[in-house]
């Protein structure tokens, strides 16, 4: 993030923080939506991270779509599984990055809970 530097004659001391990611600033924007204020820390370090955009990118759109669940009935809404496969080479975050999608999901009612299934294609294949 990068601070705004005040005006001249501006009568607030305080610096107003301006996002330089767009994915901040949808962040900062579901943060401030007025009928759901969402926080969680996980996902203010999810954003920390560097690369990892697709991720940071489904997270924003699941709490996007549980912002926007809040005005239906819960026989509007559509069930959606959240299972997830994290593919690289090692070393590239993935085990990292799922941990704090997990809690990022729970922090926001997504997940009833943070828990996380670790395995390997050849035990998937078992």
């Amino acid at each position: 993030r990068l601070l705004k530097p005040e005006l001249p004659g501006s009568k607030s001391s305080s610096k107003s923080i301006v996002p330089s990611d767009p994915l901040v600033a949808r962040w900062v924007e579901l943060q401030n939506d007025p009928d759901d204020k969402v926080t969680s820390a996980s996902m203010d370090e999810l954003l920390k991270l560097m690369g990892l955009k697709s991720i940071k990118e489904k997270a924003l759109q699941m709490i996007a779509k549980k912002q926007a669940e809040i005005h239906l009935s819960e026989k509007q809404r559509v069930p959606v599984a959240l299972n997830f496969a994290l593919l690289g080479n090692p070393g590239t975050g993935k085990t990292t990055s799922a941990k704090l999608l997990a809690r990022v999901l729970h922090e926001v009612g997504v997940r009833a809970s943070p828990t996380l299934v670790e395995t390997t294609g050849e035990e998937l294949m078992r």
